[in-house]
């Protein structure tokens, strides 16, 4: 499975004018010590991708009846009557 890993990284060049703001790298500074110890909350949601994977799922759905249209009653005339409907 494909896993995304968001992490800070060390700010090479300055952008702009200004300052870098991470200018070592941070398992260096969080290995010596160098930060704030404050608390944080952190958690999960067990549906967060639904309503997105929704999304994903009308899209395709559209894009494969257009395309099973498209290629029944040719691709013209669906792409009139889209831009038909689009207009209104």
């Amino acid at each position: 499975m494909f896993q995304a890993e968001f992490t800070p990284t060390r700010e090479i060049s300055k952008h702009h004018n200004e300052e870098a703001f991470l200018t070592e790298y941070p398992r260096k500074v969080i290995s010596d010590g160098r930060f704030h110890n404050v608390p944080y909350v952190v958690g999960a949601v067990a549906y967060e991708s639904v309503f997105f994977m929704s999304k994903l799922a009308t899209i395709i759905f559209v894009y494969s009846v257009t395309l099973v249209l498209s290629r029944l009653m040719g691709f013209n005339v669906i792409l009139k009557k889209i831009q038909k409907a689009d207009a209104r």
